[in-house]
């Protein structure tokens, strides 16, 4: 699910971004190995949070092959404020490490009820473009599927790990 559009805040308009991935697993159980993998994810020693390597495959953007361009950023969570029925995750913001040129962003990562054995895993928010009025070009241009690229490989990880991790440590429960 892509919903993408642009919101005027007090400076400049950011982007919106909702992207969401389903999970072969219980949300009762997947909330569990959702926050094990972000208490995984190893603190950065560049800035105060924890280290996010984000990921576009390059097949995404139409190019052939099976290549990536792979970008550390520094991540930090706080509780949600407003959880909705049966739903657990984290506001999450982040900042590229170092002089890289990608976006900001701030959201939430979550996990939903889906159905009894299946879950999802949504990150909503918004996200603006470095480079001022060229970046903003940019994202016109190309940079809106690159964002929607890198959203799914991010809930693809964390899909993965979650299912994984219930297919090995409850497989009585997993089938």
């Amino acid at each position: 699910m892509t919903d993408f559009r642009t919101r005027s805040g007090n400076r400049t308009p950011m982007t919106h971004l909702k992207r969401s991935k389903g999970l072969k697993c219980p949300w009762v159980r997947a909330i569990a190995y959702f926050d094990r993998y972000l208490a995984g994810l190893p603190e950065s020693e560049r800035a105060q949070g924890r280290e996010l390597r984000l990921r576009v495959p390059l097949d995404s953007l139409g190019l052939p092959g099976e290549l990536a361009i792979d970008r550390d950023v520094v991540t930090s969570f706080a509780p949600l404020t407003d959880p909705r029925g049966l739903e657990h995750g984290v506001s999450i913001g982040w900042t590229p490490v170092g002089n890289a040129a990608l976006p900001t962003f701030r959201g939430s990562l979550r996990i939903t009820a889906e159905a009894a054995k299946s879950s999802l895993v949504v990150l909503d928010g918004d996200y603006e473009p470095p480079l001022g009025a060229l970046g903003k070009a940019f994202d016109a241009a190309v940079g809106r599927k690159i964002a929607e690229a890198t959203g799914d490989e991010l809930l693809k990880t964390i899909a993965e790990r979650i299912e994984v991790d219930y297919a090995t440590e409850e497989p009585h429960i997993s089938r």
